[in-house]
């Protein structure tokens, strides 16, 4: 069974950009992303949404911001729209971040021993500040696994039979994505995205 602590560092660690998450505009409005534009980029898309208003499609707004960024040398904008991430990796230069990210994406080590690689790396490349914040962010990781645990003892031989399935069928699912092209995990987020709005929508009619 893989081990929890494993798979809440993974969640924790997609979510902080160095994993697969269902990338591209998720919601109408004003981007939280613009402020760290350039000037003259920034200019552009809050004039895409000066009009808009809450409620309404967002659609054309969403193409015409694509349009902005795709204008945009690739390093100005994959910064601008890279998630801050947990506060251990705050301040920390790309060469840091880059290996973090290697980390997370190398198959070779199995997912019982990340753990213990990501704690080597952190005590090797973070100042002692991001360190103590990695140890935080560790140890809520802990806390979290040991009440997840108790659940886990608590349920049928048959759902936790279930349980081990599923959370193998996620870590395929992770690895599939991790190892595709730039290009194609684009265009899957675009097809999760475009297929999540068309269920809200849906929802929103019945």
């Amino acid at each position: 069974m893989i081990k929890l602590t494993v798979l809440l560092l993974f969640i924790a660690y997609a979510a902080a950009g160095g994993g697969h998450r269902r990338r591209g505009p998720s919601r109408c409005g004003l981007p939280t992303f613009t402020s760290r534009l350039p000037e003259e980029a920034q200019e552009k898309i809050k004039k895409i949404w000066e009009n808009y208003e809450d409620g309404q499609g967002c659609d054309k707004e969403h193409q015409e911001t694509k349009d902005v960024l795709d204008e945009l040398p690739a390093d100005v904008r994959n910064r601008a729209m890279r998630p801050k991430g947990p506060s251990f990796l705050k301040g920390v230069s790309d060469e840091v971040r880059a290996q973090f990210d290697a980390l997370w994406k190398d198959h070779s080590i199995s997912r019982d021993d990340k753990p213990e690689k990501f704690k080597e790396l952190a005590e090797k490349v973070l100042n002692a500040e991001q360190l103590k914040e990695f140890n935080k962010f560790h140890a809520a990781l802990q806390r979290r696994r040991e009440e997840f645990q108790k659940k886990l003892k608590q349920l049928s031989p048959e759902a936790r039979a279930a349980h081990e399935k599923l959370a193998k069928l996620r870590e395929e699912r992770h690895k599939i994505f991790m190892e595709a092209s730039d290009s194609v995990k684009e265009e899957l987020n675009k097809l999760y995205h475009d297929d999540r709005r068309k269920h809200m929508e849906r929802r929103k009619r019945q």
